[in-house]
């Protein structure tokens, strides 16, 4: 999702920029309240999802890693560090319901790569293991057997799609370097799996289950291809999939101009709550429609 060219460019960009300026003091004063909160549990607060946790390792680490990479101060990656050990210590990543596995999957490609010259090899080493243990292999079995219930969820063509693809790809691309053997395989999956899914957004761009869900799937989908083209050099044509470059055209019809959008299918109308902005910025910008 970003390169070390990007971290340098958003330096320069703070350095003369106001507006930057304030955006990493922001970025900064998230980062240290981080600091101080509690290590991840293993909780199912519903006795199904561990979704919330996983969403909280996400933002953590990548809200820490922006930090280290602007300020190359050590407590960030020190706390990551904590926050992967307790997380990746877990019995599992809730396999069962595969969002979990995935999300967390993609927090922890994001902790080794944004942090990778703060880790030890041993550190980065362990990281892999993580990934592969918990995210790659409950992934393979996902991809491969049949009677695994996760077959389906990698394969349908809503929102579950691009997340669980994308988080299980990016962890492969995470590793790649490292482990080349364990990541070749879910990324081919990966790849063929998410086409389906990025193939509804044709003819003109929309998204069959609402603004909400847009923007969950959008976040995954282009956080796995822009990885791949950081990591490979490529998304392997993923983003020239019929209807795909019209979409961030979707966001400008379905938002009203008091900042809320229009509600229906799986998504209550209301007051906009996430911005799609820099999904469909990226899109827009890889495609080069930046003009609409």
């Amino acid at each position: 999702m970003a390169t070390a060219a990007d971290f340098a460019r958003l330096k320069e960009t703070i350095r003369t920029d106001p507006l930057a300026g304030r955006m990493q003091t922001a970025i900064l004063r998230q980062a240290d309240s981080m600091l101080k909160k509690p290590m991840p549990q293993h909780v199912l607060p519903d006795g199904k999802r561990l979704l919330a946790t996983s969403r909280d390792v996400k933002d953590r680490m990548q809200t820490l890693g922006l930090a280290w990479q602007l300020t190359g101060n050590s407590k960030y990656p020190e706390q990551a560090w904590k926050v992967m050990e307790a997380a990746g210590n877990f019995p599992d990543w809730n396999p069962p319901h595969f969002l979990d596995t995935a999300e967390m999957t993609r927090a922890f490609a994001v902790g080794l790569d944004w942090m990778y010259e703060a880790w030890t090899p041993a550190q980065r080493e362990q990281i892999c293991q993580w990934i592969i243990k918990q995210g790659i292999e409950p992934g393979m079995a996902a991809y491969t057997d049949r009677r695994n219930h996760n077959y389906t969820m990698v394969r349908v063509t809503h929102n579950w799609n691009q997340v669980c693809n994308g988080g299980i790809g990016t962890g492969a691309l995470a590793i790649a370097d490292l482990h080349p053997d364990e990541a070749r395989e879910p990324l081919r999956h990966a790849l063929e799996c998410i086409q389906p899914s990025l193939a509804c957004y044709a003819p003109d761009g929309g998204w069959n289950e609402g603004y909400g869900y847009y923007t969950f799937a959008m976040e995954y989908a282009t956080g796995f291809l822009s990885s791949l083209e950081a990591s490979l050099g490529t998304d392997f044509g993923l983003s020239k999939i019929p209807g795909f470059s019209l979409t961030p055209d979707f966001p400008t019809y379905i938002e009203g101009p008091c900042g809320s959008f229009f509600g229906y299918a799986d998504c209550g109308e209301g007051e906009k709550k996430s911005s799609t902005i820099p999904y469909a910025g990226w899109v827009a910008t890889r495609v080069g429609n930046t003009a609409r």
